[in-house]
């Protein structure tokens, strides 16, 4: 329904997937942007402020006591596994 002749619409319709910048050319969509500006449109066609929130999944108990301490350790822990069984495997 977007001001599309029945012509056009089944000149586009072949089934192909159009990236955004040929969608954006054909007329398949309004303008290109990311989350950010999708949230402005959302709220503004809503008419409400916008205010988006941001979740984060809970961090472990690991995490929470170590923070960027766990990271590095657990970098390290995987280094030496690799370096051991590299020297089992080639002998290096």
């Amino acid at each position: 329904s977007r001001d599309l002749d029945t012509e056009r619409v089944k000149e586009l319709a072949t089934g192909e997937v159009y990236l955004a910048p040929r969608g954006l050319e054909a007329g398949l969509v309004d303008e290109l942007g990311d989350l950010d500006r999708a949230l402005e449109l959302a709220a503004e066609a809503a008419g409400v402020p916008k205010r988006p929130v941001y979740l984060r999944p809970p961090r472990g108990l690991r995490a929470r006591l170590l923070g960027p301490v766990a990271d590095t350790l657990v970098e390290s822990v995987a280094e030496q596994i690799e370096r051991r069984l590299m020297q089992g495997r080639y002998g290096l």
